[in-house]
């Protein structure tokens, strides 16, 4: 088995790309060397006692001088010191990547924003199924149930967002789009930073637009919430 330094996706010995990320599970500085099974762009320096999994230093349990993988070591072995690796690999080589253009860009946001629309109106179904298939509150902003409504339309909007790109990079509208949302490094961004893109895009949208609309002009081609978040959307190509 070995990890996906991208997603954290267990994939088959002797794969050369993730199943699901499709990153690269073996370095090019690895070309020829033997990796480590939990570490692809370590070399394995030792190797289990017991099974003879191969290993590099940071994954070996030491036991007077033995070094055993974790499943095999015996009470009293030691683990080298733990690190959370798993070198960020680049979706894309960001150096050399087109930016996404706005009319790509525009056609994303679009086919997202039906997407949303899409699961309000099931969110809206459910609400008026729960207030005994009356759909009263809807005329009326100040009841209750609109107001709930109204959050929960725009919790799914932020969360539709940042579940999808936090994961591939791309939410639907994107995909289609053949947009990517990645950090300036070409990998994929860390949550926190898709959550603030989340938040921003609503800020972006509710001044009428002129957050989405500033890529228009702005030299990188940047939205209000690229900036905020410091993420950049890309030109997505498929090269697996």
């Amino acid at each position: 088995m070995t990890v996906c330094r991208q997603c954290g996706s267990a994939n088959d010995t002797g794969s050369k790309k993730c199943f699901k990320c499709g990153s690269q599970l073996i370095a090019p500085h690895m070309a020829g060397k033997i990796p480590c099974v939990n570490h692809a762009n370590r070399e394995a320096t030792t190797s289990c006692a017991a099974c003879g999994t191969r290993l590099c230093d940071r994954c070996a349990h030491n036991l007077e001088g033995i070094d055993y993988c974790e499943a095999c070591a015996p009470e009293g072995a030691v683990p080298a010191e733990k690190d959370e690796d798993y070198e960020k690999v680049p979706v894309i080589a960001s150096s050399g990547a087109e930016r996404a253009r706005f009319p790509a860009r525009l056609l994303g946001a679009l086919c997202d924003f039906v997407v949303v629309c899409g699961l309000s109106a099931l969110a809206l179904l459910a609400l008026v199924a729960l207030n005994k298939w009356s759909w009263a509150f809807v005329r009326n902003p100040k009841s209750p149930l609109f107001i709930l409504f109204a959050v929960v339309a725009v919790l799914l909007a932020v969360a539709y967002q940042v579940v999808l790109i936090s994961m591939d990079g791309r939410t639907l509208g994107k995909y289609i789009a053949t947009v990517i949302v990645l950090r300036k490094d070409g990998t994929i961004a860390p949550l926190s930073a898709v959550l603030v893109r989340g938040f921003a895009s609503l800020l972006s949208a509710g001044a009428l637009g002129l957050g989405y609309a500033w890529a228009l002009w702005d030299e990188d081609g940047e939205t209000w919430h690229d900036k905020l978040s410091g993420t950049y959307a890309f030109r997505y190509r498929d090269t697996t």
